[in-house]
């Protein structure tokens, strides 16, 4: 039996908490409590060896994915950024989720970022759900933004997590909804030795 049809068994689905209007600080990231964990792991564990391996090499796949994310905007790699993207996804981050193109997405961020003269995004999975060509996936977020013009106050700290799910695609997994809860941002200004 393939794992994901296992998990659909076991698992029921995680629904994400509908977000409020503010954007600013959205405090309902999707719940995963310790016995779906649990089960999850204990699938994975009784099923074949062909389950495993699979499960593994999506697992990697994921995490490259979400790696990529952080690390294409700190580069300005716009080109890698939007091929982690479906060319339509769902950017639930405003508190309602909302269609979006990955190419528009592109030219904001290029925009946005121009602001900074350096980024540091740090995204760690602390879950990660595959379900057949469809995975959830949580991570914390903790990113620093250092502002152009030098102004120590306007450099920011962005803390929270991030919900992706994700969908597997002739060219691999790609992101299909993104919603960033939790979120919390703080003036930080520079080390000042």
């Amino acid at each position: 039996m393939k794992l994901s049809h296992l998990l659909a068994l076991l698992l029921p689905a995680v629904s994400a908490v509908p977000c409020p209007a503010s954007p600013l600080d959205n405090p309902h990231p999707s719940r995963i409590d310790a016995s779906e964990r649990l089960q999850i792991r204990q699938s994975i564990r009784a099923a074949d060896l062909e389950t495993k391996i699979n499960y593994l090499v999506d697992r990697s796949e994921l995490l490259d994915l979400i790696m990529a994310y952080g690390y294409s905007v700190d580069l300005r790699d716009w080109e890698l950024h939007r091929s982690l993207f479906l060319d339509n996804y769902h950017d639930g981050s405003s508190g309602t989720f909302k269609s979006a193109s990955a190419n528009r997405r592109i030219e904001l961020l290029e925009t946005f970022f121009e602001t900074f003269e350096g980024t540091q995004h740090l995204s760690v999975p602390i879950f990660i759900r595959i379900d057949g060509d469809e995975a959830f996936v949580i991570t914390t977020l903790n990113t620093r933004h250092f502002h152009s013009d030098g102004t120590p106050e306007k450099n920011t700290l962005l803390t929270g997590q991030y919900e992706f799910t994700c969908k597997r695609t002739e060219y691999g997994w790609r992101i299909s909804h993104i919603n960033l809860v939790n979120r919390k941002k703080l003036s930080q200004p520079a080390y000042q030795p």
